[in-house]
């Protein structure tokens, strides 16, 4: 039977999130509950005989809160927030626990798995919901989480792993008590907003093209607003009390119960030239506030902040500020998925305790430290790895609860500042997404501190009109790895500009991903902006999934690069004239002397008729991570480039197979070249490089020619066929031992047919580098290559797939992600070939 290892390594695997802050722990700690604890926990939840013996037995995931704890930052509120896991990850769940409970039984035919599988599904969501019942304090549907006390005699810590190990959440983290940030009193002048001045965040630079529009939503989280203030009634559109779950419409109380919420608000966008008090940074944008407190003292819980972004972003808003200490904790931290997910960029305080802050766990989040009036780093902003960009917390005047003005600082005005400021940047640009929005800012702001980025200023201090100029022109780069899937129904104007004809549809075929890809007809072309490859490796690339569709043949889809200086042919993507049903794999590496932030990427249709159709999806610029070994490529899967294949000229095809339904076909002189393999790991004396491969119609003394580079760069011969000019019946089998020269961590193989015409054919199959031969496979899954699936193979995937090893990307998609799973799972219970 399956180990209790291997059991808890497939729930980690299948969970789309794990227990925050917590290092997995080596299987065998156990969770150490008492008897009278278990009591206490079976009180505490729902829970049926099957999940007391999973709680039991389970070993601890080494969930951390005790360390993030700290006094008037975030301090325990005795209770936990859960997640509940998607349906989609919750049929992964299942899907596998199903596998290693049937790895050495007989299986369930697979269209009555799949006719049960939405009940079941439907089932354990209803149950793990239910489980949580007795101790649930709080429900947020919209985003399946909730808040549920801890029992007696309990820690937060215990109670989380206990629901982890049930399989059913997706995380649990404390539901911190975060505090407001205290503000600074000083400077008295609205005259003297210095703030807004060219040499500061330069807002009356940006107001020269951008002074907000009332279409324009920004979010502000805080205490509470006074709607009637003569400076923000005007801009006023909506409130939201979080804790009771309120719209101002339904009653919600949205008065500024600290006076914290109305001089934030005042900062991102008091309404500015009507002759009164002063001007926020987006002083006639659209202003909707979430009430996230009920307490005088401002305090708020951390679920009931993310509410309040989630509302602003359900409501239109594009960005959204909290002005509250807690950003370092995980749980805050995923607001900034909530809010992406809705399209809005989340913008929060670092805090006013000079102090070094923990690891940034959220890319997606910006984290805003304060500066002085000098422009410079204050002192007693929160500093470290997760700061992204500053703006002013001293002397920063704003509105007050009072009706009047007061003096706003710390990190609570420098939050709200930079929302002001993105919101003009978005109005700039409105095909801006939150990501583009975040590498605007960082590459605008003016650098004020050690050279590039650095823990104290991030990337320096906000520039609004070079970030909104930057906006409307086009002229910034994207960061790398970039993915585009054209999700949307239209070109993104914010990545594609010098668009001729090209659109986006769902005319393609089998579309890999949603239901559009990008369609250039003949004379079509597409320019990416900027992309930001400067500090990119050497092995990086162009890879895109194609399609063509009443193509002639020899026309072509042509991809070229930006060097800076001029277009440069990076490759063509050639028609056979035949039309494709599926999408297959195309790209090259960049030449290394074009890897700069000047790098850009042009697709266009070669064709000289409105009919030539091309489909391109999932288009990457990605800086590869090697291959672990054992590397295997059956061809059972459309041909990648640039992760398993740094080039592949040859084709996928079914005229011949060594095993499974695919092999490839190398004709005339075609030279293959696999990605980066990490080998290093290997023994001498059980490493092999393998290939099968069958003549196909080479000419009497040709040869198919199997190289790999060694550790000094020397490509070495391990293995050759020569044909005697008569086809095969089957495939032969080259297998090499490696010498010690070639087991390093950046091995190639090169596969290079010798012909001299298009008629000297080869086929491939089963390539292979590792400790076994390898040849003996029987399916995608069996990745100890014995022949056979069983136990060992899903402790061998797990192994893979938690340890980052590509050997695991079995839908060839250059990362690790639920699709290989559900790749692997499909191939393990589809059994052997």
């Amino acid at each position: 039977m399956i180990s209790r290892k291997t059991g808890i390594a497939l729930a980690i695997v299948v969970a789309t999130g794990q227990a925050f802050g917590a290092p997995v722990a080596p299987a065998g700690h156990s969770l150490g509950l008492s008897a009278g604890q278990l009591g206490v926990l079976d009180g505490a939840l729902d829970l049926t005989a099957a999940d007391r013996e999973r709680i039991a037995g389970a070993a601890s995931l080494g969930l951390d809160i005790r360390g993030r704890e700290r006094a008037g930052w975030a301090e325990r509120s005795g209770h936990l927030l859960v997640a509940v896991k998607p349906a989609e990850a919750m049929g992964e769940q299942i899907a596998l626990e199903s596998a290693v409970r049937h790895a050495e039984g007989p299986l369930r035919a697979a269209p009555e798995r799949a006719r049960r599988m939405p009940a079941l599904i439907a089932d354990r969501l209803e149950h793990a919901r239910a489980r949580l019942v007795p101790s649930l304090a709080k429900a947020f549907e919209e985003v399946d989480e909730y808040r549920v006390r801890i029992p007696e005699g309990m820690t937060e810590e215990q109670l989380g792993e206990a629901l982890m190990a049930t399989g059913d959440y997706a995380w649990v983290d404390a539901d911190w008590t975060v505090f407001p940030l205290d503000t600074t009193p000083n400077d008295p002048s609205f005259g003297q907003q210095y703030h807004h001045g060219s040499g500061h965040l330069n807002t009356v630079g940006a107001w020269d093209f951008i002074t907000g529009s009332p279409s324009t939503l920004l979010g502000v989280c805080d205490t509470g607003i006074l709607s009637t203030h003569v400076d923000l009634a005007s801009s006023f559109v909506d409130a939201f009390n979080a804790v009771d779950n309120l719209t101002l419409g339904e009653g919600g109380a949205i008065s500024d119960i600290n006076g914290h919420g109305t001089g934030a608000t005042g900062c991102a966008a008091a309404v500015g030239n009507n002759s009164t008090g002063v001007a926020g940074c987006a002083w006639n944008a659209g202003i909707l506030h979430a009430r996230i407190s009920n307490l005088s003292s401002g305090n708020a819980n951390i679920s009931d902040i993310k509410r309040g972004v989630r509302w602003a972003a359900d409501n239109g808003a594009t960005t959204v500020s909290v002005s509250y200490s807690g950003v370092d904790q995980p749980s805050a931290q995923n607001a900034g998925d909530q809010a992406e997910d809705r399209g809005a960029q989340l913008f929060y305080s670092s805090g006013n305790d000079g102090i070094q802050l923990g690891e940034d766990v959220a890319d997606n989040i910006m984290v805003i430290g304060a500066l002085g009036t000098n422009g410079q780093y204050t002192g007693f902003s929160n500093y470290g790895q997760l700061i992204d960009v500053m703006a002013h917390g001293v002397s920063v005047r704003s509105t007050s609860r009072s009706g009047g003005y007061l003096w706003f600082g710390g990190t609570s005005a420098a939050a709200p500042l930079v929302n002001g400021v993105a919101a003009l940047v978005v109005e700039a640009n409105p095909d801006i997404t939150p990501a583009i929005l975040r590498a605007i800012l960082k590459q605008t702001a003016t650098d004020i501190g050690a050279s590039g980025f650095d823990i104290f200023t991030g990337h320096g201090r906000v520039n609004a009109e070079a970030a909104v100029v930057a906006a409307m022109t086009g002229d910034y780069a994207l960061p790398v790895p970039f993915l585009e899937q054209f999700e949307g129904t239209q070109l993104s104007g914010a990545v594609w500009i010098d668009v001729v004809g090209a659109t986006v549809n769902g005319d393609g075929i089998n579309e890999p991903n949603g239901v559009n890809s990008l369609n250039l007809n003949g004379g079509d072309t597409a320019s990416t902006v900027r992309l930001d490859a400067g500090s990119a490796s050497t092995d990086t690339g162009v890879s895109m999934k194609v399609q063509h569709q009443g193509v002639e043949a020899g026309e072509a889809l042509r991809v070229e690069y930006f060097d800076g200086g001029a277009w440069q042919l990076l490759f063509d993507v050639v028609s056979d004239g035949t039309d494709r049903d599926e999408f297959a794999w195309a790209g090259a590496k960049v030449p290394a002397g074009a890897l700069t932030d000047q790098l850009r990427v042009r697709i266009t249709g070669m064709g000289d008729e409105a009919n030539d159709r091309w489909f391109v999806d999932e288009f990457r610029v990605k800086d590869p991570v090697a291959v672990q070994t054992p590397y295997r490529r059956t061809f059972e899967t459309p041909i990648e480039t640039t992760a398993a294949w740094s080039s592949f000229p040859g084709v996928r095809t079914t005229d011949g197979a060594s095993t499974g339904s695919y092999s490839a076909r190398l004709t005339g002189s075609d030279v293959a070249l696999t990605g980066t393999i990490a080998a290093a790991a290997l023994n001498t004396g059980d490493a092999y490089i393998a290939i099968e491969a069958r003549d196909e119609g080479a000419d009497a003394g040709e040869s198919l020619l199997i190289e790999a580079k060694d550790a000094g760069g020397v490509w070495q011969t391990v293995g050759e066929i020569v044909s005697d000019g008569t086809p095969d019946a089957g495939f032969t089998l080259v297998e090499a031992e490696m010498t010690v020269s070639l087991i390093h961590g950046a091995l190639e193989v090169r596969i290079s047919a010798q012909g001299d015409e298009p008629s000297d054919s080869w086929l491939i199959d089963n390539v292979y580098v590792g400790p076994l031969a390898g040849t003996t496979a029987c399916s995608p899954a069996d990745f100890d290559g014995n022949g056979a699936l069983n136990v060992d193979d899903i402790d061998a995937f797990v192994v893979a797939f938690l340890g980052g090893d590509l050997a695991a990307d079995l839908d060839s998609s250059g990362a690790l992600n639920v699709d290989d799973i559900d790749a692997f799972v499909a191939a393990f219970l589809a059994g052997c070939a």
